[in-house]
């Protein structure tokens, strides 16, 4: 059986009924926070984005099958 992750060290960020979790150096610092997912034949990708107060913007993309 696989163990999950403990979610207590991060920060929630709720939006309706979507609820994200943020590592704490970054939600205190954190401007903006988009999320978007396309969807390509039986592939899904979820990128997540973080604009930053200096104007860094990070950026991640995962593949959800």
């Amino acid at each position: 059986m696989r163990r999950r992750k403990s979610l207590e060290s991060y920060e929630p960020a709720a939006h309706g009924d979507i609820e994200l979790f943020m590592a704490p150096g970054i939600a205190e610092y954190a401007e903006q926070v988009s999320l978007s997912m396309s969807r390509f034949l039986l592939f899904r990708n979820l990128k997540a984005t973080i604009a930053l107060p200096d104007g860094i913007t990070l950026g991640r993309r995962a593949s959800l099958v």
